[in-house]
């Protein structure tokens, strides 16, 4: 991992400057995935089955259609193919005022540091490279950092593609990323009992919002 003098990654927040041992920083986010939208027939039979939801009065109804919308959400959304973009990114992140200074560069705020890229991956094919800090993707920014930037590729989708704005050394460039699918064994990882009952929390309520 880069370090400064004396084997130290120096942290200013603030008027405040920390110390503290590489490792101390915090460990490593796996690499980043996203949602894929669904077919245009299974979006029609979702919106269907939301409709009658909507419409029914009668409890056991209701909790039937919603049984039947979390089966459709399920596989034709939270289990659908995932993006990939193929970076591995350092849990560390920049807010505010704060300035973390590594190899003496300053890290920007809302920005993501990488801490490796995948070979033959959409993000190596980009041009990414380790201890990079992406800036911005699609000119966004993330106050919470690596999970802001994780939440926004879960709403891509295989073949979409990103724009990152990218900082090496003192340089920054725009760079355009291509998607590609995430491999099963990963998606396996990501795709657990707790995350499948958020996600389908979620789309009730976003869905209810837009209607």
């Amino acid at each position: 991992m880069p370090a400064g003098r004396n084997g130290l990654i120096e942290i200013s927040v603030s008027l405040v400057t920390i110390k503290t041992m590489p490792w101390l920083i915090g460990g490593i986010l796996c690499v980043v995935v996203g949602c894929m939208a669904p077919p245009i027939k299974s979006e029609r039979l979702l919106t269907e089955r939301w409709q009658a939801y909507q419409r029914a009065a009668d409890p056991v109804a209701k909790a039937q259609l919603k049984a039947e919308l979390e089966t459709l959400v399920d596989k034709y959304l939270f289990h659908a193919p995932r993006g990939y973009l193929g970076v591995v990114v350092h849990r560390v992140n920049v807010m505010g005022t704060g300035r973390l200074v590594i190899r003496d560069r300053t890290m920007p705020a809302g920005s993501v540091w990488v801490a490796r890229v995948v070979a033959a991956t959409p993000a190596q094919r980009a041009g990414v490279q380790a201890d990079d800090f992406i800036v911005t993707v699609d000119g966004q920014r993330w106050a919470s950092g690596p999970d802001g930037f994780i939440e926004y590729v879960q709403a891509k989708h295989p073949g979409e593609k990103l724009k990152l704005t990218v900082l090496r050394g003192a340089a920054t460039n725009d760079v355009a990323a291509v998607l590609g699918e995430l491999p099963a064994s990963e998606q396996a990882r990501v795709d657990t009992e707790e995350r499948r009952r958020a996600f389908f929390e979620r789309w009730l309520r976003e869905h209810g919002e837009r209607n």
